[in-house]
């Protein structure tokens, strides 16, 4: 019976149950995997399995099994050890409530996904609202520069300047309200869309094909092809002209990630077998993954036609002011030497600022030129790497392959592992005291009876 409690004991230390802890271990883990694991056990319930969670979440097993134990052990949450020797999770029922009460990291980090959000909305707009100041202060110098004339800057002539600046036709008007709203983005939003894009089309898509992958598995109690697989991952080469590719090595990944092991059938078909994802309640039954993954291509930018056009007018505007001002200040002579001498002018902030105005203007056209260029390399990247998964799902209709599928279905009936959600086949828990657990008595007993048989 001690050697039982010790070996239990030792079961607990290592999937990280420690009652005593003080320190919030959940503040050490990837808020990837932290957000992904409370995401899944939030849409799961309470008692889970580290397949249940990894399948949901679409992260990889050890990346789940390491954030389960560490959540486990800020929650107080529960472990059960089924007949089948599969090991059950039981968490409280709010536990993202749990994590916040213990957690100021789990408490701050949506408000700083706010700031963060905030912060990148307040640079787009910046960046926009520059533009438009550009223009202003560059037509402005322009206008008064030249009606000065070739004489010498007089107060009546600074004081003409500084009143014009002041006008606030241009400032407060409509430009960005009447401007084309066929998206949602305004205008200062869309000239940076113009410039710099609008980020990757496919964040947060490699989740969501993890999760697919799983569904699929799991779907299949556990036992797959590499025809089965291929429409979803990125394969290594081109497929033939049924569809078949000439090696397996696309499976390598989600063998590492899922934990699986391939297989061979009495046939002698290669399969693959993932112990991990056969164990499944009824909430994936009726899941079905759709057909083929497919990534999304990068686009120039979201902003609509009228507000893109109306970013180009007003960028050629701007970089049109600039090479225009910069020969009149050299036609003119005016020296840097000289600017602020009689107090604070906006027409010497204006020459003062051109050099950054100059490269502010020649990239307002250069990044989105070299943004497009690389646009359309990715492009062709992902084309290349769709139609491959495309070709490659044709082969799911060939009789081979049917034959192959099949065999996979019988291979997973001989290894299937029933399941160990049912609370019946709990032999062991944390929640009870060992000595009052039936079945570990049961257990200690024949472990004893086998101990002293031997010589």
């Amino acid at each position: 019976m001690k050697r039982a409690k010790r070996q239990g004991n030792m079961a607990l230390r290592q999937h990280g149950i420690c009652r005593a802890q003080r320190e919030v271990e959940s503040d050490k883990l990837d808020s990837r995997v932290r957000t992904g694991v409370v995401e899944a056990l939030e849409a799961l319930g309470e008692r889970v399995t580290v397949g249940d969670v990894a399948a949901r979440a679409g992260l990889k097993v050890t990346e789940v099994e390491v954030g389960m134990r560490t959540i486990a052990a800020d929650t107080l949450a529960t472990l059960e050890v089924s007949d089948s020797g599969e090991i059950v999770y039981k968490y409280p029922k709010d536990v993202r409530g749990a994590l916040r009460a213990k957690s100021f990291a789990f408490r701050i980090e949506p408000l700083l996904e706010k700031v963060a959000e905030a912060a990148a909305f307040g640079v787009r707009v910046a960046f926009g609202s520059a533009l438009v100041i550009s223009v202003i202060l560059v037509w402005v110098t322009i206008i008064v520069l030249l009606s000065r004339g070739k004489s010498s800057r007089s107060s009546s002539s600074r004081s003409s300047g500084r009143g014009m600046f002041r006008l606030p036709s241009f400032r407060s008007g409509g430009g960005r309200r009447t401007s084309s709203r066929s998206s949602n983005m305004n205008f200062l939003e869309a000239v940076f869309s113009f410039v710099f894009g609008d980020g990757d089309p496919n964040e947060g898509t490699d989740e969501k094909r993890w999760y697919e992958v799983a569904q699929l598995i799991r779907n299949n109690n556990g036992v797959v092809t590499a025809e089965q697989l291929a429409p979803w991952l990125d394969l290594q080469s081109e497929p033939d002209l049924e569809g078949l590719c000439p090696d397996e090595a696309h499976v390598v990944p989600v063998l590492q990630r899922y934990e699986g092991e391939p297989v061979v059938s009495e046939e002698g078909r290669l399969l693959y077998w993932f112990p991990r994802l056969q164990k499944k309640e009824n909430f994936y039954s009726d899941y079905r993954p759709s057909a083929v993954f497919q990534e999304r291509p990068w686009t120039f930018s979201l902003a609509g036609g009228g507000q893109i056009a109306m970013v180009v007018l007003l960028g050629l505007a701007n970089i049109g002011g600039i090479v225009y001002l910069t020969s009149l200040v050299k036609t003119l002579g005016i020296a840097p030497d000289v600017l602020f001498q009689n107090g604070f002018d906006i027409v010497d902030l204006t020459i003062w600022l051109l050099p950054a105005l100059q490269v502010y203007g020649a990239s307002f056209f250069t990044i989105p030129l070299v943004r497009s260029l690389g646009n359309a390399l990715r492009n062709r990247g992902i084309q290349r790497r769709n139609q491959m998964r495309t070709d490659a799902s044709k082969s799911l209709e060939l009789e081979q392959t049917k034959r192959k599928i099949e065999s996979a279905r019988q291979l997973a009936e001989t290894k299937i592992i029933e399941a160990a959600m049912n609370p019946e086949k709990t032999i062991y828990t944390t929640e009870v005291d060992m000595d009052f657990q039936p079945e570990m008595q049961k257990l200690d007993a024949e472990l004893w009876e086998q101990w002293e048989a031997d010589p």
